[in-house]
């Protein structure tokens, strides 16, 4: 656990101080190692029939291998992307279908996009084919939120909350999209500096950049609104992440929103027969953003 951290968010958010650090890294991707740590990684990603996502410590560091073509496509997956170039608004269209190759290298295409960019993100150990080998970033943003709640501290783990939507407000600023932002895709190291992770999706090449954040917005906000312990706490994100997104992704946002309005009443509806984690988190960030609206609305 980053206790160092966690012990600094509290502290600096009893003097009002917290926020994302965002660190500036060198662009480079492909992670410099000695002949022998590279010789061994690559041993172990050219292992056969190997699990799609592993971790493996190699000379006192841990390495994570991904090998996208170990699991098949969902079925629901592959019809979202066979009718996608047809459906609209753009925004509900899936990422490009690509071969466990293709998968691979657009994982690494956007690693290279974020640190470029000055966001910390993996580094590569290896790439050949369907696999890559990535170093580890430590303990998950959902992982530490694990651990407040363990203990009680409601306070730094809904502040986490609001430092990723800030966080995805400064990434979007930036011109990029994650594509799938979830608590499990953060990552918050000693010095409360953010990361990123699992870069799968890549909606930005099926609809405009604006359509694709204002997606990502929408997505994380699934998860912020479901995990909150305090009521202020999506609000204050909502906030924190607009203070940097673009006004395009903003005016996205608010399509994205009308669209889905509709849908609201057939989730109630839906809701007295069985309300599934996905529905009821679709249901909780729908109510909040129409909320959010009517308060800003009274107060023009």
């Amino acid at each position: 656990m980053k206790a160092a951290y966690l012990e600094r968010l509290t502290t600096q958010i009893s003097c009002g101080k917290a926020g994302p650090i965002l660190s500036k890294r060198s662009p480079d991707t492909m992670m410099q190692a000695d002949p022998a740590m590279l010789s061994a990684v690559a041993r172990i990603a050219e292992a056969p029939k190997p699990p799609r996502l592993h971790v493996t410590a190699i000379r006192g560091q841990r390495i994570w291998f991904k090998h996208f073509g170990a699991e098949r496509t969902a079925w629901g997956k592959r019809l979202h992307a066979l009718v996608s170039p047809l459906m609209y608004p753009r925004f509900t269209r899936a990422s490009l279908s690509a071969t466990p190759e293709g998968k691979a290298a657009r994982e690494l295409r956007k690693i290279k996009a974020f640190r470029g960019a000055g966001f910390r993100a993996p580094e590569v150990f290896y790439q050949r084919g369907d696999v890559l080998a990535l170093s580890d970033m430590g303990e998950t943003m959902q992982t530490q939120m694990r651990h407040l709640r363990k203990i009680g501290d409601v306070t730094a783990h809904d502040e986490l909350l609001v430092h990723a939507a800030e966080a995805l407000g400064q990434v979007h600023e930036a011109g990029l999209c994650h594509g799938r932002p979830h608590p499990r895709d953060f990552v918050v190291d000693d010095d409360g500096r953010f990361g990123f992770l699992d870069f799968e999706e890549e909606p930005e090449a099926t609809m405009p950049l604006a359509d694709a954040q204002a997606r990502d917005v929408w997505l994380l906000f699934f998860q912020i609104t479901y995990r909150a312990r305090q009521p202020e706490t999506a609000t204050r994100a909502l906030k924190a992440y607009k203070a940097s997104a673009p006004k395009p992704t903003l005016e996205a946002l608010a399509r994205l929103l009308h669209f889905f309005r509709v849908f609201i009443p057939l989730g109630r509806v839906a809701a007295k027969f069985h309300l599934g984690g996905d529905l009821e988190r679709f249901m909780r960030a729908m109510d909040f953003f129409r909320d959010a609206e009517g308060d800003a609305a009274e107060k023009r």
